[in-house]
């Protein structure tokens, strides 16, 4: 009978670190894509703001996946008073990866980012390619996430 519970708990232990590691795995990739974002804003870092339409807003971008988990980021604007937007947010939406049912969870992990460094990070580190023909100089960042990272 103790064998079994000491069996039990065991699994349990297992389930416990494979989770601890998918969310240190997260972790990971949204640090990793600040990081490098941080590095690549004090290296060239374009200074004017290309306003867009704003039915153009969320914009949605797969990350990728690291250990199953599948990521994507949802870039959110700021109304203009003439309808266009400019990136000022970002959630990152994370689907676990389930080792028990081989699958995704249906169920997200959200993270919302305010902080216009960290916003700045995620747009410059993911290496986002947007479907918009962003001229040399120019970025989607509101200006005050622009002037944060200055």
């Amino acid at each position: 009978m103790t064998n079994k519970i000491k069996i039990k708990n065991n699994k349990t232990d297992k389930e416990t670190k494979k989770n601890d590691t998918i969310l240190v795995a997260i972790l990971a990739l949204s640090l990793s894509g600040a990081l490098i974002g941080m590095v690549l804003i004090t290296t060239s870092t374009p200074t004017k703001t290309l306003y867009i339409t704003s039915n153009h807003f969320p914009i949605e971008v797969v990350a990728g996946n690291l250990n199953g988990n599948t990521t994507k980021y949802v870039f959110y604007g700021t109304l203009q008073p003439n309808g266009t937007e400019c990136i000022s947010s970002v959630v990152i939406v994370n689907y676990p990866f389930n080792y028990t049912t081989q699958s995704n969870s249906p169920i997200p992990q959200i993270t919302n980012i305010t902080n216009p460094k960290q916003v700045a990070g995620i747009y410059y580190g993911s290496l986002v390619t947007f479907m918009f023909n962003i001229p040399d100089g120019y970025t989607l960042l509101c200006p005050d996430i622009v002037n944060a990272t200055k």
